[in-house]
């Protein structure tokens, strides 16, 4: 990663580990409302919740494991339409754990931009 051409926008690498911490503080808290609402049948949420995270971890793998910076995009659209589909199920039972869940989408729709900037560069 670090020898690769990145666009001026790309934050500072100590920015990742900041918004990321936040990130996973605000996904936590949003399944926590969403499990504390008892009444509802959580199965479909929660798959879709852990289908989003398995899809993080590869992105990672995908962009800096193996360098494949173009299949990771492609994998990061999927993720951000699986955060969607989270959120969507979230909101049918926990509104606000749909909206804790904003954040994540935005970073993630920046990430895109920046992946597929860093893939035309590279």
């Amino acid at each position: 990663y670090n020898l690769l051409n990145k666009p001026a926008f790309t934050p500072s690498s100590w920015l990742f580990g900041v918004v990321w911490t936040v990130l996973y503080v605000l996904m936590g808290v949003s399944v926590y409302l969403l499990k504390s609402s008892r009444s509802y049948d959580l199965a479909t949420p929660m798959q879709f919740y852990y289908i989003q995270l398995a899809l993080n971890f590869i992105w990672v793998i995908l962009f800096f494991r193996f360098g494949l910076l173009w299949l990771a995009a492609v994998e990061l659209a999927l993720l951000i339409v699986s955060i969607v589909l989270t959120m969507l199920n979230f909101y049918r039972i926990n509104k606000n754990a749909a909206y804790l869940l904003i954040p994540y989408l935005v970073w993630c729709c920046f990430a895109i931009i920046l992946n597929i900037s860093i893939a035309v560069m590279n």
